[in-house]
């Protein structure tokens, strides 16, 4: 069994493997803007495959999931 830890700030990436973590679940915000821009996805993925510990998993409510198109529960999934 492995234990992670929830963070909601890729600034503690590095920290979560000093506390013993094995892992980090980051929030979906973590991963850019609600929008299109590739420069601060890119950058956010850049951090998150630097980092000691792996992101395995996400926790959080997505973003306006039906406007987006992101819609994962529900009569029209």
């Amino acid at each position: 069994m492995q234990i992670g830890l929830l963070i909601e700030s890729l600034d503690l990436l590095d920290d979560v493997a000093g506390w013993g973590y094995e892992y980090a679940e980051i929030v979906p915000s973590l991963l850019g803007p609600d929008a299109d821009d590739a420069a601060a996805e890119a950058a956010a993925r850049a951090r998150v495959l630097a980092s000691r510990v792996p992101v395995k998993t996400m926790c959080g409510f997505l973003p306006d999931p039906e406007r987006l198109g992101l819609t994962v529960v529900g009569p029209r999934v």
